[in-house]
């Protein structure tokens, strides 16, 4: 089953649920061409799956603030006692280095301005950057690759609440 918002063509965001996660589905939330969400029965709690495509390099920063004072707002909507899972693309590189409880160390290349601002955004909201915490093969972690192959970025992240972090068994992206 497959939810998606957006132009194809120029900018959208979509999630796909296989046929067994689908029966738990509660409800979709289509917020806007950058932001969906999609509750799932889940016990003790439900968990609502925030999927995310932040704006690129092309736009200027004001554009991102916008993004994440959404994301803001959106997060503000969901119940409390929900289990929240953010994910996706959001053109931003958090680096191989490890920061506080926010960040592990088995990220990709360095920190860049937009990777500061979403490690800034987890830490105001108490998330984790689930998959740069597991050790995984290269190809599980960078998901952009650059024309003429010469760049490989890891610019897609999943973000749990840090007190379910023990509940992560593995992260990863998908190039």
């Amino acid at each position: 089953m497959v939810f998606s918002r957006g132009n194809p063509h120029e900018r959208g965001v979509g999630i796909m649920l296989n046929p067994n996660i689908a029966k738990s589905l509660k409800g979709f939330w289509p917020v806007s061409d950058r932001i969906i969400v999609t509750t799932l029965n889940s016990k003790p709690f439900d968990t609502n799956i925030v999927q995310v495509y932040a704006p690129t390099t092309d736009h200027d920063d004001t554009e991102v603030e916008a993004f994440y004072e959404e994301l803001d707002k959106t997060l503000q909507q969901l119940k409390l006692t929900n289990i929240k899972i953010i994910m996706g693309d959001f053109n931003a590189k958090v680096g191989a280095r490890r920061i506080g409880n926010t960040v592990g160390s088995q990220g990709l290349g360095e920190i860049n301005e937009r990777g500061e601002m979403l490690v800034g955004w987890c830490q105001e909201n108490d998330l984790v950057v689930a998959n740069t915490w597991f050790e995984n093969h290269p190809r599980r972690k960078w998901t952009w690759i650059s024309p003429g192959d010469k760049y490989r970025n890891q610019i897609n992240y999943v973000l749990v609440q840090s007190r379910f972090r023990n509940a992560v068994l593995s992260a990863k992206t998908m190039p």
